[in-house]
C-alpha cells in the first residue's frame, strides 16, 4: 500500500490570553467593552450561546461591540487575533 500524510495545521488557543476582558459582566443591555487589545482591527470576535451555534460574528474596530439583541442567559466570546491566531474565549451573562 502506499502511505499519505496529510497538512499539519496549529491551532493556538489561549483561555484570557494577554489580559483580554469584557465588562460589564453580567449586564442588562447589548454592548460589550473590551480591555487589554491594543489594535482592534486585528481581532475577531464570535459569539456563541451555550449550545455552541454561532449567534454574532465581526471585526473588532473599536473597544466597544453593540450586540443583537439577547435573552438572558449565558454566552461565550471568542476574540481571535488574525495575525497569531491566538484565541481568547470569554463568558458574558445577559441578565
Amino acid at each position: 500500500g502506499t502511505t499519505s500524510y496529510s497538512e499539519i495545521k496549529v491551532v493556538k488557543n489561549v483561555t484570557n490570553g494577554k489580559g483580554i476582558s469584557i465588562y460589564p459582566v453580567p449586564t442588562t443591555g447589548n454592548t460589550i467593552n473590551f480591555a487589554g487589545i491594543t489594535d482592534y482591527k486585528n481581532n475577531n470576535l464570535t459569539l456563541r450561546n451555550a449550545g455552541g451555534i454561532i449567534l454574532f460574528s465581526t471585526s473588532l474596530s473599536k473597544a466597544s461591540v453593540e450586540l443583537p439583541s439577547l435573552a438572558t442567559g449565558v454566552y461565550f466570546v471568542r476574540v481571535i487575533n488574525k495575525v497569531s491566531g491566538e484565541a481568547t474565549n470569554l463568558r458574558f451573562v445577559k441578565i
